[in-house]
């Protein structure tokens, strides 16, 4: 994906991995940001009528014929020359955002849609 990436090329990451924890972003996302100069553009999704699966991240499936919204928010482009200890920082500072993202979306299908 980094030489994806390096390349120009878009590509797609759930942060918080393929086992979780949920919600916890994992430093990898962070590090292709980091070495590739890409942009992290943090995308959410929510939907009126849906189904959480019973798995680790409690998985949104949407009901047929359901509203649903897409929201994505500002483009993040990680400092070079970072520290170790800066790079945690910044992680931290985006999976906050991202918790915060996601909760602004579900509110709003349950405020606007309603």
């Amino acid at each position: 994906m980094l030489s994806l990436l390096k390349k120009g090329a878009s590509c797609a990451i759930m942060p918080d991995g393929p086992r979780g924890p949920r919600h916890k972003l994992k430093s990898g996302t962070v590090q292709l940001g980091y070495r590739s100069g890409a942009y992290l553009v943090p995308i959410t999704f929510s939907c009126k009528k849906g189904i959480h699966a019973r798995s680790w991240d409690r998985f949104l499936i949407t009901r047929p014929f359901s509203t649903s919204v897409i929201f994505y928010d500002t483009p993040i482009q990680i400092p070079a020359n970072l520290t170790s200890q800066e790079l945690e920082e910044y992680r931290q500072k985006i999976e906050d955002r991202m918790i915060k993202f996601e909760k602004f979306a579900d509110d709003y299908v349950r405020k606007e849609m309603a």
